[in-house]
């Protein structure tokens, strides 16, 4: 009787066993599960567009570029970005938004810098062009009628 006793224990505490290490194996093939999915949804990050754009208007025109020139400067510029913005995206393994679009206080990676780099774009222009214009306002209105 005592044999037959340790017997049904036995088989209850490996019954035990086995469903415990079934319910632990399920846990951490669930959790790496998880685990892989979290990795491979896409992080976040910023680009002040109209900054980059900003940049290619005040180089175009101190270019003084006209008509069909001006025309194929702006669709290769267009190609440009969309390509650099595409690469940056694929390297980074994030989706970029356009920081206008983020309200409030974040710490996203910002990659405005990166893009200006790749399309080549001086942000020094900015200044100039607006430099150049205030310059010309002023010689403007010494010359209007008093």
């Amino acid at each position: 009787m005592l044999s037959r006793l340790i017997q049904k224990i036995s088989s209850v505490t490996l019954i035990q066993v086995l469903t415990l290490a079934v319910t632990l194996l399920s846990a951490a093939t669930l959790l790496l599960g998880c685990q892989a999915v979290k990795e491979k949804r896409p992080s976040l990050a910023s680009l002040n567009l109209s900054n980059v754009v900003e940049l290619q208007e005040a180089s175009l025109s101190l270019k003084g570029l006209k008509g069909e020139e001006l025309n194929r400067e702006v669709q290769r510029f267009a190609l440009s970005l969309k390509n650099e913005i595409a690469s940056i995206q694929k390297e980074c393994e994030c989706t970029l938004l356009v920081s206008s679009a983020i309200v409030g206080e974040h710490d996203l990676p910002d990659y405005t810098d990166t893009l200006v780099t790749r399309l080549k774009l001086d942000p020094r222009v900015k200044e100039y062009a607006r430099g150049l214009m205030q310059k010309t306002l002023s010689a403007d209105k010494r010359n209007l009628p008093s």
